[in-house]
């Protein structure tokens, strides 16, 4: 039987897995210090926001996904689902979805241009071993071009 391993960011992070759990981030961390993960986990319509217009850019990442896959599952696929959305109007742009690898972040999908409805973006992570993906960090970065009024990514 197939193992598939989903992660979904709506800046709300979760990882389903196939045998029925579902994997929040634990913790949280952004560009301009104040992450809330109950804006990540709950799935009540507030999200995390970020404002783009930090040096080099604006980020929001989740972390902490699971270190507890079981040892007797494989993982045939894997993927991330993203769902972002931004301000506009206010110069947001350069929006990209990266990884951590255990080693470097790679850019998954973008970059894109500002969206103010929500944007579904896949990225297929099959690759990662099982220990890359019990270590994964999922970050949403992007900038902000034209610097007043701040332009900020959910």
């Amino acid at each position: 039987m197939k193992k598939h391993l989903i992660i979904i960011l709506i800046l709300v992070f979760l990882i389903n897995l196939s045998f029925g759990a579902n994997l929040l981030p634990n913790s949280c961390l952004d560009s301009d210090g104040d992450c809330s993960i109950d804006n990540i986990r709950d799935f009540d319509g507030i999200y995390e926001a970020v404002d783009l217009l930090t040096n080099p850019f604006g980020w929001i990442e989740a972390t902490s996904f699971t270190d507890n896959i079981p040892e007797q599952n494989t993982i045939d696929s894997a993927f991330l689902q993203v769902s972002w959305l931004t301000d506009t109007g206010f110069g947001a742009t350069n929006i990209n979805i990266d990884y951590w690898n255990s080693t470097n972040w790679i850019n998954c999908a973008g970059p894109f241009s500002e969206a103010n409805e929500l944007q579904n973006t896949t990225c297929n992570i099959t690759h990662l071993t099982k220990e890359q993906l019990s270590s994964l960090k999922i970050r949403l970065r992007g900038e902000d071009s034209d610097g007043f009024p701040n332009a900020f990514a959910y």
